[in-house]
């Protein structure tokens, strides 16, 4: 499969590849560390870690990373852009630091859940870690620029959804409560109906104290029932697209075997084979099926990925939901998606497709499969479409980058409006306690 056009950004919705180089090095760099150097980074060592970062963006740039000048000398780079060929550099062998740096700090991130008893590689399986007791804090920062003042406001910030993973849930320290603020909670999520002041800026934050389960398949829990058999076959939902083409494709992996764990297994073994995992740009998938667009240009994201591994089920009408909240990593709590699959005898089974980069491309046997079937702990906050949390008033645009950085205890996750380069909204969770000693 080609990956070309999307590694350099150019297919789609038209776009001049130019138009994403658009952040500067500073900032792309700071972005590297969090990706490879995050440990030495939340230890101390950050000085040196944003070294060796320039370091190795200056190295790309020889090996032939586009980038575009800006006034004072300043380089500008498209992050995606940055991703992909790094990793096409890594797999082809013309740079090694993808496997080094990026795929180990993902399988020390993986480790650390795990006993110091257990440094094997990989660790044993997710299933076996024990309940362990979580503190955190999410904030949510709006840019509201363009919001005039006295507008009245919807904002909302994700919760955590109780499930056989999370437990026990305590909200505490909501803020901001302004005068005048009105705070709910729904599925998924808690808003704030409020007015627009003169500040340009607003923060929303809450802290979230809960046990956290390893997420693994219950046989005994979840019975589908008949509106939910429709739910989660549906042919259409988002992203997730059914076509001829794409149940076409289905029969062709899943071939005549009934087995349903078995027709799953050739799926998530067809995609990490035949798919480089990085950042897409949205706006280019335009009207396209967004199935198609990935199995046409070879790459996805996270999100992009479940959605096409979600969209082969439905079409075997194998019911599959897209989920989606936070690793809870101590130096890495990004936002992430999964996927599940119900699977008759085993109940609702999760998969995360990010075994693709700590397999190296689905090249390690021990990692490939590490997160089939069973989770390490997550703060799931989206069970769509069902459970979800929006944005409300804030919206993200035709186009925007999307960065994560390292703060101390957790990551920030920036959205920058393609158009303007400012600020949209910006997630930071920081993981304030956790323990596995007294649940």
């Amino acid at each position: 499969m080609a990956t070309t056009q999307a590694t350099i950004g150019v297919s789609g919705a038209g776009r001049d590849a130019t138009v994403y180089r658009c952040i500067e090095a500073s900032v792309i760099e700071e972005w590297l560390v969090h990706c490879g150097w995050a440990y030495e980074w939340n230890g101390g060592a950050n000085g040196e870690a944003i070294v060796e970062a320039r370091r190795a963006l200056t190295r790309w740039v020889d090996l032939g990373l586009p980038c575009a000048q800006a006034e004072r000398e300043v380089r500008l780079f498209d992050p995606a852009e940055v991703l992909n060929f790094v990793k096409m550099a890594g797999r082809s062998g013309k740079d090694s630091l993808w496997q080094e740096r990026f795929v180990e700090t993902y399988r020390n991130l993986v480790r650390e859940f795990h006993s110091a008893q257990h440094p094997s590689n990989p660790p044993p399986q997710p299933s076996v870690l024990p309940p362990r007791r979580f503190r955190v804090r999410l904030s949510r920062e709006f840019n509201l620029d363009g919001i005039e003042p006295g507008r009245r406001m919807l904002l909302r910030l994700p919760v955590p959804v109780e499930d056989r993973g999370l437990r026990e849930l305590k909200i505490s320290s909501i803020a901001p409560t302004a005068t005048g603020a009105e705070i709910s909670r729904a599925a998924g999520r808690l808003e704030w109906r409020l007015t627009a002041s003169h500040e340009r800026s607003i923060t929303l934050s809450a802290d979230y104290a809960f046990i956290a389960n390893p997420t693994v398949g219950d046989p005994e829990g979840d019975q589908l029932t008949a509106e939910m058999m429709d739910l989660y076959t549906r042919p259409s939902e988002g992203l997730i697209e059914v076509s001829s083409r794409i149940a076409a494709l289905a029969t062709r992996i899943a071939g005549p075997d009934p087995d349903c764990w078995r027709r799953l297994r050739r799926i998530w073994d067809f995609i990490l084979d035949n798919l480089t995992f990085g950042i897409v740009h949205y706006d280019q998938i335009g009207t396209a099926n967004p199935s198609e667009w990935v199995l046409d240009n070879g790459v996805c994201d996270c999100q992009l990925g479940c959605a096409l591994l979600i969209s082969l089920c439905r079409s075997l009408k194998i019911p599959a939901r897209l989920a989606g909240g936070y690793l809870l990593y101590s130096v890495a709590a990004n936002g992430h998606y999964w996927a599940e699959i119900f699977v008759a005898g085993r109940g609702w089974v999760p998969v995360d497709l990010g075994c693709w980069e700590l397999s190296t491309g689905g090249q390690h046997e021990g990692w490939r499969d590490y997160f089939f079937g069973s989770l390490d702990y997550r703060l799931k906050t989206e069970i769509l479409p069902r459970h979800f949390t929006g944005l409300s008033t804030i919206r993200l645009g035709a186009a925007w980058q999307i960065l994560h950085l390292p703060i101390i205890g957790g990551a920030e996750t920036r959205f920058l409006s393609l158009e303007t380069g400012r600020l949209i909204y910006c997630d930071r969770l920081v993981i304030l306690q956790q323990d596995a000693n007294d649940v």
